[in-house]
């Protein structure tokens, strides 16, 4: 199983948007994937599960696993995604909040 560990820099809400994409882009690899807070690891393919996760990322250290043959490719993109992307939510519409 790889490893990864990113650093998420999240303000008090995310974009609903955002978790969207990030769910799309871990259905388009072929690995399992979880992601681990210090309270709960979820499958990071599942929409629910990272919904009900988010709250959890403010400010914290999560950790990403996978496993199979994308496995690298996979945790270093969604790393990136979670380290650069995840940024505070402008529309109040589209958020989830702690």
């Amino acid at each position: 199983m790889v490893e990864r560990t990113a650093q998420c820099q999240i303000a008090s809400s995310i974009n609903l948007a955002m978790v969207i994409q990030f769910v799309k882009k871990a259905n388009q690899f072929n690995s399992y994937i979880l992601i681990e807070t210090d309270k709960s690891t979820v499958n990071a393919k599942s929409l629910l599960a990272m919904c009900l996760l988010v709250p959890s990322f403010i400010n914290c250290t999560v950790t990403l696993r996978a496993l199979g043959t994308d496995a690298e490719i996979a945790l270093a993109y969604l790393k990136d995604m979670l380290s650069d992307r995840f940024k505070p939510c402008t529309n109040s519409r589209e958020k989830i909040s702690s």
